[in-house]
């Protein structure tokens, strides 16, 4: 492709210096190097291509002056040592976006693998000055100028059906499975039975081990497949067939193709590459390329007998010679049905999910400038006026973080606290509140129907309802504006302040108006205007991920850093009935309690001592609540045995008397009894003294004499207990009664008392007072270390995130997913390294699921402090409290279907990336991504034009958004500003 504007000059005779250049390896080992000079300001380039293992230099010179968009093919040619001559074209185009200047490359880097993309970027702007997009609304009041440099605000996927185009080249890209016989293989077999049943195949005979046990004809497939590819320009189909049944050597295509021999051996071939897919090793790749080479040589040939004419391109037949083949997709171990989906065993929640082809749009904003907001203040000073304001002392409290980390400085402050990157992190935090506009909940993708919208419906492929350029421009737009409302709400309370301590200094001032005129001051907030437009970014495929708790791994991780780990309180018991007489010591050390009161005892003994009468005495001994005298003990003490005691103790009574001596020892009248029951235990005999006897001696003789009077004993002192057992009052206040009249006694009671035993279903109720008190001295602990915990954890979050919070979101997300997709399959040559470059983290996006309060206000603010917060930092926190994250995640170039090999089974292919095969559900996801003309509705099979290398570049759309400041300014003049309605909603003013 040449256009009237691209020239191609003989080689100069003096060699060029060229400032820029650029090499990259071609297919056929072409080592392309390309050098060039930009002219005229650089609208125009001047240079040369050339292989660098040798041969002719090509030259070429494009100017957008001559051509709105020029370009050239050029042909190098390389002969080897052997004498076989090769050759590839190299196409350059020169592309003006806006004022970007771009040099684009077409290269062949494989067989069916091309590069297309810039190969030198320049601007042919002047530098910082006015808006290079000037809008409706500019303008004269826009006093200051932004740089020319676009940032980023946040990329934009969106989903569209497969067009016709595509359905009908898909005849050429792809090569299908049409033997019904091997449509229902491994269909009602499970993953392990798969891979069994082909691990014996592969040990079989009909397992193709060398392509020449096929015939000699099909094993010169692969060898014919080159001659093909290098046949060069348009040919016309007779002479395409009679070249295929000269490389072939057979003396007509149609009878080979009809000869029983070719679907035998067809057959055999796609079953050993179901085999390979299922359980191939690397040492089979060579032979699998070759069974995939047979497969579209084979369709090639098929096609050429429809005597069809979109064959006589080049570049159709190198498409259908690099053909992707397609197996069913119940050989898969993971069918896509309905979607290319799985989970995280080991926490459920966790989810991924293949969405299927999305536009990825990036928009970008640029600092127009400033411009006059709403009004502030008014002072009016009349004629000869003199006003004098007292100066007063406010004192304010601004609270800085006076620790910030270097690195943070030099890396994040420009872009997260700088006024260009709040707007984009107020977007964010719309998104992660209010749902980020693209709600893919309800949504089951279907392979068959790509056409999913962004609030989550579907529509049919016939019914054409994609979303134009313009609807998502639209959209995003009425984002962007409200993110600007959202962020006008937060600095109103910003402005407040601001303003009111700008009046206490203005108010110290003396406004003395000594003119005739009346002197008027209008004050206005200063609002910055940035232009926002929305970039194509191309087509990539899509991965859907829903992640429970996204923060939790990384909040561990930063309470296990540093020199002691931050460890969680631990979990306060249920209810009070956990804490135990043989548990509370250990729980009460959990929380740093140490000096618990100790539970009631078991057994308590409560002892008295009488040395007096006492007569129903009730406040000597009283049993504690909860407990029960289970015995009692009397001890008793007489200083002299000829004195008796009577005792009465918890209602039972020692009964004691005494009799006077008598002179025999065996002299002994009985004890007096009282009248009560006998008790369990009884004074022993030595208190009860012998009573006073006298001896008459018997008579002899009448007369009479003097009488014998024997003396008492000497008295003694006597010490006795007793074990009373049986008691008929055991509970609260004890009568204790005690008589005696020996000038010298006492008595000591001793109980024995042990908690009581409640009834079934009941518990004793000093050991429930006990348990509740020590549960609220816990329930205090476990809310201290919690919140020494928290506060600490905090510490740490802030220190570990400081500057850099939406790198932490990006790398937890990602580290997040990469978890996922690595669970897939345990094969020991897949690992993280592997995966990462297949994936575009930079167009990564996601929307955080919070809960809401029962109001359904997402956006409480309650607190000045939290309404003024910088927008990084909310949405910060919606990243730490988020419930789940829904996460778009899309693929770069090159590795979808090395990815969804991957994903169905469970694998790698043994082939490589460029030769991974696919399964039949997933063609229209490829037909997509290998077509970037779809739009434009050109291919092969309808057209006699090559295919345009590049779509038609569909003209973007700019429009601006003022985002309030907490500036304030004094205007010129006195003239109140003109309020107009949204020129959205009505153009006309309003004054």
């Amino acid at each position: 492709m040449q256009s009237s504007a691209s020239t191609t000059v003989s080689s100069p005779a003096a060699k060029v210096r060229y400032d820029d250049d650029w090499s990259k390896t071609a297919r056929g080992g072409f080592k392309v190097y390309i050098a060039w000079n930009r002219l005229n300001g650089g609208a125009a380039v001047s240079g040369m291509v050339c292989d660098t293992r040798g041969g002719e230099s090509q030259f070429f010179s494009l100017d957008l002056d001559v051509s709105q968009q020029p370009g050239i093919t050029l042909a190098l040619v390389h002969v080897d040592d052997a004498g076989r001559t090769t050759f590839i074209d190299v196409t350059l185009t020169l592309v003006r976006d806006d004022d970007l200047i771009s040099l684009k490359c077409n290269l062949p880097i494989a067989v069916n693998e091309f590069f297309y993309d810039a190969i030198g970027e320049w601007s042919t702007a002047p530098g910082p000055g006015p808006s290079p997009h000037p809008g409706p609304d500019d303008g004269g009041e826009i006093v200051i100028e932004a740089p020319g440099d676009a940032t980023d605000l946040i990329p934009f996927i969106w989903l569209r059906p497969l067009s016709d185009a595509e359905t009908a080249d898909a005849a050429l890209r792809f090569v299908r499975c049409k033997i019904p016989a091997l449509l229902t293989l491994y269909a009602s077999l499970d993953a392990a039975q798969k891979v069994s049943t082909a691990t014996t195949y592969l040990n079989g005979s009909d397992f193709v081990k060398d392509i020449a046990g096929l015939g000699v004809t099909i094993a010169l497939f692969p060898a014919a497949r080159l001659k093909f590819m290098a046949a060069p320009g348009a040919v016309p189909v007779a002479d395409l067939v009679s070249a295929a049944e000269a490389a072939l050597s057979i003396p007509s295509l149609a009878d080979f193709l009809q000869d029983a021999a070719w679907p035998a051996a067809l057959q055999r071939v796609w079953q050993s590459i179901f085999a390979l897919a299922l359980a191939g090793q690397a040492v089979d790749a060579a032979l699998s390329n070759q069974l995939l080479d047979i497969l579209r040589v084979g369709q090639y040939l098929t096609l050429l007998t429809l005597t069809d004419d979109a064959l006589t391109h080049d570049l159709c037949r190198q498409i259908a010679l690099s053909a992707i083949v397609a197996i069913p997709d119940n050989v898969a171990i993971l069918p896509p049905v309905p979607a290319i989906s799985g989970a995280d065993t080991a926490t459920p929640p966790n989810t991924w999910e293949v969405l299927g082809v999305g536009k990825l749009k990036m928009a970008r904003q640029h600092l127009a400038g400033y411009a006059p907001g709403e009004l502030a203040d008014v002072v009016n000073v009349m004629p000869r006026e003199r006003q004098e304001m007292l100066e007063r002392t406010v004192s304010t409290t601004t609270e800085r973080s006076s620790h910030v980390d270097e690195q943070a400085q030099q890396s994040d402050t420009s872009r997260e606290t700088s006024a260009s990157s709040e707007l984009a992190d107020t977007i964010h935090e719309v998104m992660a509140a209010d749902g980020m506009a693209v709600d893919m909940s309800g949504v089951t993708p279907q392979y068959s129907n790509l056409n999913l919208l962004l609030n989550g419906s579907g529509s049919s492929s016939q019914g054409r309802s994609a979303w134009s350029a313009a609807d998502t421009s639209r959209m995003f737009q009425r984002l962007t504006e409200q993110a600007a409302r959202r962020l006008g709400d937060r600095v109103s309370s910003q402005r407040g302040k601001e303003w009111q301590e700008l009046r206490e200094r203005r108010q110290s001032q003396l406004i003395d108006n000594t003119g005739n005129e009346r002197l008027v001051g209008v004050y206005r907030w200063v609002d910055r205007v940035v232009r926002v437009h929305v970039e194509e970014l191309g087509s990539r495929l899509v991965l859907a991920f829903v992640l429970e708790q996204p923060a939790q791994n990384w909040v561990a991780a930063v309470a296990a850093q540093g020199a002691v780990p931050l460890k969680k309180p631990a979990a306060l018991p249920a209810s009070y009935a956990a804490i135990q007489p043989g548990n509370y010591q250990d729980i009460g050390a959990d929380y740093g309690l140490l000096e618990l009161e100790a539970p009631p005892p078991s057994q308590v003994v409560l002892s008295a001592t009488i040395s007096r009468v006492t007569l129903g005495d009730l406040s000597l001994l009283c049993v504690p609540d909860g407990y029960s005298v289970a015995s009692a003990a009397v001890t008793v003490a007489l200083s002299d045995n000829t004195f008796n005691l009577a005792c009465s103790i918890c209602g039972h009574d020692l009964p004691v008397s005494s009799a006077p001596p008598t002179a025999a020892p065996t002299a002994a009248p009985a004890l007096a009894s009282a009248s009560t029951p006998a008790p369990s235990g009884t004074l022993p005999p030595q208190l009860a003294s012998s009573p006073l006897s006298v001896a008459v001696p018997a008579c002899s003789t009448t007369g009479t004499g003097p009488a014998l009077v024997n003396p008492p004993n000497q008295p003694t002192s006597v010490i006795s207990t007793v074990t009373l057992t049986g008691l008929p009052i055991t509970t609260g206040r004890i009568p204790v009664t005690v008589m005696s009249a020996a000038p010298l006694f006492c008595v000591t009671v001793t109980l024995t008392c042990t908690l009581i035993v409640p009834a079934a279903g009941t518990a004793n109720s000093l050991l429930i007072a006990w348990q509740m008190r020590i549960y609220n001295r816990l329930q205090s602990a476990w809310k201290s270390a919690w919140k020494t915990y928290d506060a600490a954890l905090h510490a740490r979050i802030d220190q570990a995130s400081a500057g850099h919070t939406g790198k932490v979101q990006r790398d937890t997300l990602k580290q997040a997913c990469m978890s996922l997709l690595l669970q897939v399959s345990g094969a020991p040559g897949v690992s993280e390294r592997l995966l990462e470059p297949q994936f575009d983290w930079a167009h990564m996006t996601w929307q955080y699921q919070s809960p809401t309060s029962a109001s359904g206000n997402n956006w409480p603010q309650s607190h000045t402090s939290e309404a003024t917060r910088p927008s990084s930092d909310r949405l910060f926190q919606h990243f730490l409290a988020a419930q789940a994250a829904r996460v778009l995640l899309p693929v770069n170039s090159g590795w979808e279907s090395w990815l969804l090999f991957y994903l169905q089974f469970k694998r790698p292919w043994i082939g490589g990336p460029a030769r991974t095969l696919l399964t039949e559900s997933t063609l229209p996801i490829m037909e997509e991504l290998l077509r970037q003309d779809v739009e434009a509705g050109d291919h092969c099979l309808d057209s006699s034009a090559q295919i345009p290398l590049e779509k038609s570049r569909i003209p973007t759309e700019n429009w601006t958004v003022r985002v309030p400041t907490s500036m304030i300014y004094l205007q010129q003049g006195a003239e109140l500003p003109q309020m107009y309605r949204h020129r959205h909603i009505d153009p006309e003013p309003e004054v």
